[in-house]
């Protein structure tokens, strides 16, 4: 007969799906220079711009009771690692 998994041990997953978007845009001057050093006019205006996008996503699996431990953890203000009751799973 094999193993009964844990009637209390529910398990809770969460999906999560994060986007980030950072966009530029530069508006350069600039002289160009002769042979002598000497400057030529006028200033020529360079534009550029661009962005990015990134994206994070996953999955978090832990039982109801670890959830219920951690909650309780970060209630009472708790920050240090060694006492924390999460565990791998």
């Amino acid at each position: 007969m094999g193993a009964t998994p844990d009637a209390g041990a529910h398990a809770a997953r969460r999906y999560f799906i994060q986007g980030e978007r950072s966009t530029f845009a530069t508006n350069s001057s600039v002289l160009g220079v002769g042979e002598d050093g000497s400057l030529f006019r006028p200033a020529v205006s360079i534009l550029d711009g661009g962005g990015k996008t990134g994206w994070l996503y996953g999955l978090s699996s832990r039982t109801m009771e670890d959830r219920a431990e951690c909650d309780a953890h970060f209630a009472r203000g708790s920050t240090s690692s060694t006492s924390s009751p999460m565990r791998n799973s």
